[in-house]
């Protein structure tokens, strides 16, 4: 009970609202109304965003109300309310003016200025292209969805130009074509060709060129090479290293691409953990499944996450720690909270605050932060007590 009471008073912490504070941001002649109207009710937060080196070194002071991972040599960073890009050692080197900004790819970066315009910007901060849509949403290094209303199209990230017109109740790229909804129905298109009509209640982004399919209650796949679509399962998950995990007559099993029965799973619920395991449930615990579904390790832990740099997140009661990819514990449950490995390292909680751990579980970084994301490209964004 007492490390239960320890871990809600961390959380409740490390949850709550940031306080604020209202801080005069200079306001041009001709500033919109809409932008008067933004920093009436804006509050930059006391506690500011910087970035700290691989041994936990402050190297781009906290000066920020708030920054964006260090993805590229760009970085989107907010400063007293309005969005810029700073590069890698923290200097500004696009203006702080916009109301929104998005990372950068392939040198391109979508922006919303005061005027609630959507901006397509190079990397000197010259304007591309104007999006002539209420909302744009960033997707990856190719395109980026747009919406008007509710309804949904997609633009190109290199010259703005329109990909699929705005007709759509959902858009989900996927690779050489989209998923797409009308009327409340999803079809696919790949390249030029609709090769799913408006039937089904969901279709799901393939894996080893299978979609899964849904349709009145019941799920199916798709493969994409052979325009081939397999039986009805009463649940079916995504597929692996050509295996996927099904139910059918209330029970799991584990098949291949070819829908062979590869062992019989019976347990409560079963998903993919990565590293080629499955995770499964059984009486409200999680154990770990071999690639072939054979028990590595019985259903111990009331929580389980995936695979992450050949570890894998579990809780055993109200403490976190690390299994190897044999289900071996290797880093000792002794955590209030715990998050996956990202490139060697991972972030815990401590009663100090937030460190890093690396593989073999040692406290490379020290525990001291109020928040602090994953490193990219070196640096990691903090938050200040």
């Amino acid at each position: 009970m007492k490390v239960f009471r320890y871990r809600l008073i961390i959380l409740s912490y490390l949850l709550l609202t940031l306080a604020g504070c209202k801080e005069d941001t200079p306001l041009s002649s001709n500033a919109s109304k809409i932008e008067q109207d933004y920093f009436e009710d804006y509050e930059s937060p006391q506690e500011k965003w910087g970035f700290i080196d691989e041994k936990g070194n402050e190297v781009i002071e906290p000066i920020f109300d708030m920054v964006k991972d260090m993805k590229s040599d760009l970085v989107a960073a907010n400063y007293r309310g309005k969005w810029g890009y700073i590069d890698n050692q923290g200097e500004e080197f696009i203006s702080y003016k916009y109301k929104q900004a998005y990372d950068f790819a392939n040198q391109r970066a979508f922006v919303q200025d005061f005027n609630n315009k959507w901006l397509l910007i190079n990397v000197q901060g010259k304007t591309l292209d104007t999006i002539p849509y209420q909302e744009v949403m960033n997707h990856d290094d190719e395109l980026a969805l747009v919406k008007d209303g509710s309804l949904y199209g997609a633009v190109s990230r290199l010259d703005g130009r329109l990909l699929l017109p705005v007709e759509y109740d959902n858009i989900i790229p996927v690779i050489g074509g989209f998923i797409l909804s009308r009327g409340g129905s999803y079809g696919l298109k790949l390249g030029a060709d609709m090769i799913l009509g408006y039937e089904y209640d969901r279709i799901a982004p393939a894996d080893n060129g299978f979609f899964r399919l849904k349709k009145d209650g019941r799920y199916y796949f798709f493969n994409a090479e052979t325009k081939t679509k397999s039986k009805a399962f009463e649940r079916a998950e995504p597929y692996h290293y050509e295996l996927t995990v099904v139910r059918r007559d209330g029970n799991y099993a584990l098949v291949d691409k070819h829908f062979a029965v590869i062992r019989e799973l019976p347990y409560d619920k079963v998903d993919y953990a990565g590293h080629q395991k499955w995770k499964y449930k059984q009486d409200g615990l999680w154990g770990l499944l071999d690639s072939k579904g054979i028990e590595l390790i019985p259903a111990r832990y009331t929580l389980m996450n995936r695979f992450s740099d050949e570890r894998i997140v579990a809780a055993s009661g109200d403490e976190w720690g690390y299994l190897d990819v044999t289900g071996k514990p290797v880093i000792p449950f002794k955590y209030p909270l715990v998050w996956d490995f990202h490139k060697g390292k991972a972030r815990v909680i401590s009663r100090q605050g937030i460190g890093f751990i690396n593989k073999s579980g040692e406290l490379v970084i020290e525990d001291k932060f109020y928040e602090v994301r994953d490193f990219y490209r070196g640096k990691a964004r903090f938050q200040t007590f």
